[in-house]
């Protein structure tokens, strides 16, 4: 178990459309199916690795939209961060 293997399973996670859908259907069941997911794509990382990650990525989402506004208001020196691909 290693945040080192899940950020590389992140990584992939961008590129791969499949194993995206996968995660996304996990994403339903919970944290433990996502860990299953990445377990078969030869990732190892724990529940609570996993919900860390999540934790810090919704606040650093928020943060980012509120920065954004912030942005807007300072001229655009404060840059957005990009955080997922549309």
């Amino acid at each position: 178990m290693s945040f080192s293997d899940l950020q590389r399973f992140c990584v992939r996670l961008r590129a791969d459309r499949i194993l995206e859908a996968r995660i996304a259907a996990a994403m339903q069941q919970g944290t433990a199916a996502v860990v299953a997911v990445g377990k078969r794509a030869g990732y190892s990382f724990s529940e609570e690795e996993l919900s860390v990650t999540l934790a810090a990525h919704e606040a650093l989402r928020r943060l980012t939209d509120t920065t954004q506004g912030a942005s807007i208001l300072t001229g655009g020196l404060v840059p957005a961060l990009p955080l997922s691909r549309s």
